[in-house]
C-alpha cells in the first residue's frame, strides 16, 4: 500500500504574527486500502449488529457527554473484526505513514480503534482530536471511508484546515481542504489540526445507507 502525501500550496497561508505559528491541511492518502475480500468482510461486520451503536459524545473541558449542537452521529467501540483488522493494517504501516506525514517516528503505545455512521442530517463541527488533557497522547488520526454500493448519501466531506497556534491553543483559519468519502480510501493527518465533518444527506434516511468510517488514532 502506497500513502501519497497531500498538503495546500504555501502561498494559501494567511498573514501571520512572527509568534505564531500555522499549519497547513497537511495529509496523506492511500487508495484501495483493503483487498475486496476485506472490504466485504468490514461492511457486513458494520451492519450485523446496529443496536451495538452508541450516540457519539464530545470531550471537552466541561467534561464528556453527548452534545447534538457539536456532534451527531453513532459509534461502536468493540466490533472484535474491524478492530482486529485495522491494527494489524495499520501498525503495519504506522512507519510509512509518519514518513508521509513528515512526524518524527514514535512507538504507537495505542492505536485507538472505532466505527462511525453518520447519517441523515449529521455532523461534527469544528475541532481537533488532543487538546483535552486526557486526548494529549492522540499523535495521527486516521480515517477509513466505507460505503455501500451504489453510494446512497451525498455530502460527508471532511475539512481539514490549515490551523494556527499560539502556544497555547489551535484554531482554524480561513483556508481549508474538503476531502471526500471516497470508497476504501484511509486517510491520516496530524491529531492537532482543526477540522470538521460537513453534514451528511441520506435520502432514505436507513443507516445502511449512511457514511460509515472506521476511525482513530495513533497514542504515543
Amino acid at each position: 500500500m502506497k500513502f501519497e502525501p497531500q498538503h495546500l500550496p504555501t502561498a494559501s497561508w494567511p498573514d501571520l504574527l512572527p509568534v505564531e505559528l500555522v499549519h497547513p491541511p497537511w495529509w496523506a492518502s492511500c487508495d484501495e486500502f483493503l483487498p475486496p475480500n476485506e472490504l466485504e468482510l468490514v461492511r457486513e461486520a458494520a451492519l450485523a449488529d446496529p443496536a451495538a451503536y452508541r450516540p457519539s459524545a464530545v470531550l471537552n473541558t466541561a467534561g464528556g457527554g453527548v452534545e447534538l449542537d457539536i456532534r451527531r452521529s453513532r459509534v461502536r467501540y468493540d466490533e472484535p473484526t474491524i478492530v482486529a483488522l485495522f491494527e494489524e493494517r495499520l501498525l503495519a504501516c504506522a512507519d510509512n505513514i509518519f514518513e508521509r506525514l513528515r512526524i518524527a517516528p514514535f512507538p504507537v503505545q495505542r492505536l485507538e480503534v472505532q466505527l462511525t455512521v453518520t447519517g441523515h442530517g449529521e455532523f461534527f463541527k469544528v475541532h481537533n482530536d488532543n487538546t483535552h488533557a486526557q486526548l494529549r497522547t492522540r499523535r495521527v488520526t486516521f480515517i477509513y471511508y466505507f460505503h455501500r454500493e451504489p453510494k446512497t448519501f451525498e455530502g460527508g466531506d471532511l475539512r481539514l484546515y490549515a490551523s494556527r497556534t499560539d502556544g497555547r491553543r489551535w484554531r482554524e483559519t480561513a483556508d481549508f481542504v474538503d476531502i471526500a468519502p471516497v470508497q476504501n480510501r484511509l486517510i491520516v493527518f496530524p491529531s492537532f489540526l482543526m477540522h470538521e465533518l460537513r453534514p451528511v444527506s441520506v435520502p432514505s434516511g436507513r443507516m445502511e445507507d449512511g457514511r460509515f468510517t472506521v476511525n482513530g488514532w495513533f497514542h504515543s
